[in-house]
């Protein structure tokens, strides 16, 4: 039985790439693009760093902000991107707390269902030993979306139990909920 990954807290720093491709549509006009981060973080000194850029025909529906960089350290957010004329502004206490809650969380939105089917025998990932598991639609029963069909594959550390590679491809994603928001209402 798969006992799960471990909380990123645990580990004393980390870094995500994260790149997705999408295609569909939002508000009844197609809707596609890439987006790609990079998240980095560290316990000791508590700071984060992302980098984002995206591309494609969502941009606008986020102001037009194609490029984002942003530091976060103690309860500061410094932030540049080009919805802001490429100047650095930063901002503390409660609008960072604010800012925060939607700051990209791998931990929470890079979940790996309980039900997953993982191999016996270990995969060299990025030079690291790890278990690879795999898992589909029938796996991520949800109150958030449906897909048609879902194919996720994940590398988990032997070692530490952390996720080393994370790949999802869901083709036919609808959310649930009307007023769920996101890049796209249907799409893959």
């Amino acid at each position: 039985k798969f006992t799960g990954v471990a909380d990123l807290s645990q580990l004393s720093a980390y870094r995500v790439s994260f790149v997705m491709d999408f295609d569909g549509e939002s508000g009844g006009q197609p809707a596609k693009g890439r987006i790609e981060m990079t998240l980095s973080q560290t316990k000791d000194p508590p700071a984060r760093h992302l980098e984002m850029s995206m591309e494609g025909t969502t941009v606008e529906q986020v102001g037009g902000t194609n490029a984002m960089d942003v530091y976060m350290m103690d309860d500061m957010v410094y932030m540049k991107n080009a919805a802001m004329g490429d100047s650095w502004v930063s901002f503390a206490g409660g609008d960072a707390d604010a800012f925060e809650q939607g700051f990209f969380a791998p931990d929470e939105q890079l979940e790996l269902p309980d039900t997953v089917t993982c191999a016996s025998q270990p995969e060299t990932v990025n030079g690291i030993s790890t278990t690879h598991c795999s898992f589909t639609e029938k796996d991520v029963l949800g109150e958030e979306a449906t897909y048609d069909s879902l194919q996720g594959d994940v590398w988990v550390a032997v070692d530490g139990n952390y996720i080393v590679k994370y790949t999802l491809k869901a083709d036919g994603y609808r959310p649930l909920k009307e007023d769920e928001e996101g890049l796209f209402d249907f799409g893959s």
